[in-house]
This record gives C-alpha cells, sequence and structure tokens, in this order.
C-alpha cells in the first residue's frame, strides 16, 4: 500500500494545479494541504527516515517562506503540522517555534497541535487557557 506521509507531502511539493510561485523556497499551502495534514496527524502513521528528510526540507522552506509572510496563517500551520508529524521539533529553535502560535491561535487544531508539539508543559496553565479561549471565541489575533 502507499506511504500516505509520502503522499501528502508530494501533493504539497508538485501539485496538480501549478500555483504561482515567489521564489525558489516558495511553497504555497492551501486549505487543501491543511486538511490532508489534519488528516495525517490523525493517523499518526510510520515515517520513514527518508521522508523525514524530504519532510526536513519542505519544513526548511516553509520556515524560509514564513520570515517575509506570517501574517499567511496558513503557512505557518502548515509549518507547525509538518513538525508535529514528521517530528521535525529538534531540527528547530523551540522558542520561534512556540512563538508561532500566535499566528494559528484562530485554527481550531492549534491547541491540539500545541499538545503534540510538547509545548503544554512548557508554558503556563494560565496561558494555555488563552489560547483556548482564543480558538473556542474565534477571537482575531489582538
Amino acid at each position: 500500500s502507499p506511504d500516505p506521509s509520502r503522499a501528502v507531502l508530494d501533493m504539497i511539493q508538485n501539485p496538480v494545479i501549478p500555483m504561482c510561485k515567489m521564489g525558489d523556497n516558495a511553497v504555497i499551502i492551501d486549505d487543501c494541504h491543511i486538511f490532508l495534514l489534519e488528516q495525517l496527524m490523525r493517523t499518526s502513521p510510520n515515517i520513514e527516515p527518508c521522508v523525514r528528510e524530504e519532510a526536513l526540507k519542505l519544513a526548511l522552506d516553509l520556515k524560509a517562506y514564513m520570515k517575509e509572510n506570517t501574517e499567511n496563517s496558513l503557512v505557518v500551520l502548515g509549518f507547525l503540522l509538518l513538525l508535529s508529524i514528521y517530528g521535525l521539533l529538534d531540527s528547530f529553535n523551540e522558542d520561534e517555534v512556540l512563538e508561532l502560535f500566535a499566528f494559528v491561535a484562530q485554527h481550531k487544531i492549534a491547541v491540539e497541535l500545541f499538545g503534540t508539539l510538547g509545548f503544554t508543559n512548557k508554558v503556563s496553565v494560565r496561558m494555555m487557557w488563552l489560547l483556548v479561549f482564543f480558538v473556542e471565541n474565534d477571537i482575531e489575533k489582538i
């Protein structure tokens, strides 16, 4: 059977309908990609080392793109989902990753991602409840 973790990466890197790219490192993340990544996260697939390497390259491309486009919450969310699914958090600065949650708090999956990336124990309970409050009440970034 095909490897879903590789298939999702392939769909992000090689979209059926080519989208406009802004530079070599630009990767377009859209709602469909987020949906696929969320489904993949829920299935918790076993990730082969070669697929993890490919995911790391994509995550690095997304990180480079995010430096100029943090207002695009889908790109940030896609990056965080990649870190969670493919076990890539160790390859990035944890404090920088934690700060990215400010850009994705409006997405319902943010709270779940916060936990799967292991940040629940690193942040005060009050901070976690604030994140839950923002997500549940669909409040825009302050």
